[in-house]
């Protein structure tokens, strides 16, 4: 995913890396230069487009992942197209937003399950931060629904361009499956799913059985979501099992980011006042979708490539060199293959909570560029529907994009569009005038582009 050189960058961080009894101005040292040395090294090669779906209610290490990618979005790595709730429990949207706000971001689209089956689960967690923290999202069924959000999103995607990560259930990729053609796009889910996305990376199964046989409560709280999406899934799926990341520990050293972190907060909150190491379940498979393998001499973990067999319980067969389909594979450490030189699990600890701590960048001031080309076709056999479609914008910041869009009409806001493409209706034939203005993770809006669309007639319902 990244340049030979920034793999060498970080090789020579790991060499040079600072342990944990050192003092912690020595430590912010080591971190500032690895930061430098990725934002000078990053812009050479594109950021991985991710959307990251996660539960965010029963278990710290979501927020843990969350902060950790919004650390390799500072530096280039990653953009963060959407994070998503895959549960229904009402704090949960809030409690990502505000974690998305601490890291200057937040207007980073956010999203939830309208799924009446899916998990609800009381975290105290996400309910502190979503009543302590700064956020715009409410807490009530006001919260855009995931899977109408993903059909907009990966409509305006270039092909094969985009991954996802579910760092908790599968529920909204189940019901974005089974989706069908709509305003946002003439494809059904398997068909958008098939031309947009190039991999899912999907945190769940126990394919070694390290410390027990349990197959991951992300598929089986749910596990008709799981089994259906698992099994109908069209592209390229890798399995982070269980014995990855709950062999990792990480997140002690948040006790000493600010009070200000919701991060920390969430640590805090879930130890019950003090902030501990906890499994990297969610954190190993957010590093895999961004990085993939890890540097070019060392890497973090390899791939087991073969097929999955999974039943109607959530209990599965792997089939090592299995041949199917589509590419399956599954993340194997050095506890498996010691043979191979992977890094040790607790330099991927290291690697791992360094993110988890690194400073925020906070709000970024690069505006987007101004929309362009921009087209309109107008259909009176729809009562007054338009259709705008413009060239993408872009964000010449390595650690920023574009998040949305907001389209004005006569110069009242009509609404927000995820992609280079808004769909509106009007009452009356006329002339009017549209405003599209592209805007960052910060909130930073480009400079406008007006389109004049003259409506000739309006049909009359039927």
């Amino acid at each position: 995913m990244r340049p030979d050189a920034l793999s060498r960058c970080e090789i020579l961080t790991m060499a040079f890396m600072p342990k944990r009894n050192l003092p912690m101005s020595t430590f912010r040292s080591f971190i500032l230069l690895a930061i430098l040395l990725a934002m000078t090294l990053n812009t050479l090669s594109s950021p991985v487009k991710l959307i990251w779906d996660t539960d965010f209610m029963s278990d710290c290490d979501d927020p843990g992942a969350l902060g950790m990618l919004h650390a390799l979005a500072d530096n280039g790595e990653v953009e963060i197209l959407a994070t998503f709730s895959s549960g229904r429990f009402a704090y949960s949207p809030a409690a990502i937003d505000a974690v998305n706000t601490y890291y200057g971001r937040g207007h980073i689209p956010v999203a939830t399950t309208k799924d009446p089956t899916a998990v609800s689960i009381a975290g105290s967690y996400a309910q502190h931060l979503a009543q302590n923290f700064p956020h715009d999202t409410p807490m009530d069924s006001s919260v855009p629904d995931a899977v109408d959000a993903y059909r907009e999103l990966l409509a305006g995607q270039a092909d094969h361009s985009v991954v996802i990560v579910t760092v908790g259930y599968a529920t909204n990729l189940k019901n974005l499956l089974a989706s069908g053609p709509d305003r946002h796009s003439p494809l059904d889910g398997t068909n958008l799913i098939t031309a947009k996305v190039v991999k899912w990376v999907n945190m769940g199964g126990n394919f070694e059985d390290y410390e027990n046989n349990d197959t991951n409560v992300n598929w089986t709280r749910d596990k008709v979501s799981a089994v259906t999406a698992i099994r109908n899934w069209p592209t390229e799926i890798v399995f982070n099992g269980r014995e990855i990341g709950h062999l990792m520990r990480a997140g002690a050293r948040l006790s000493q980011t600010p009070a200000t972190n919701p991060v920390h907060a969430a640590y805090k909150q879930f130890f019950g006042g003090t902030a501990k190491d906890q499994h990297c379940a969610d954190p190993s498979a957010t590093l895999y979708a961004v990085r993939g393998l890890g540097p070019d001499a060392r890497k973090y973990w390899a791939l087991d490539f073969g097929r999955i067999q999974i039943n109607d319980d959530a209990t599965f067969v792997w089939s090592s060199g299995a041949t199917g389909p589509r590419t399956e594979s599954r993340m194997v450490s050095a506890r498996t293959r010691p043979d191979i030189g992977l890094m040790t699990l607790d330099e991927v600890d290291e690697i791992v909570e360094y993110l988890m701590i690194q400073a925020p960048l906070g709000a970024l001031p690069d505006a987007p560029s101004a929309p362009s080309t921009c087209t309109a076709e107008t259909n009176a056999t729809v009562r007054g529907l338009i259709t705008l479609t413009w060239a993408p914008c872009t964000v010449a910041h390595p650690a920023s994009w574009v998040a949305g869009y907001e389209v004005r009409r006569d110069g009242a806001l009509v609404g927000k569009a995820l992609g280079p493409r808004f769909v509106d209706t009007v009452a009356a034939t006329g002339d009017y005038v549209y405003r599209i203005q592209a805007y960052t993770p910060s909130g930073v809006l480009g400079e406008a582009l007006e389109v004049p669309v003259h409506v000739e007639r309006v049909a009359e319902m039927p």
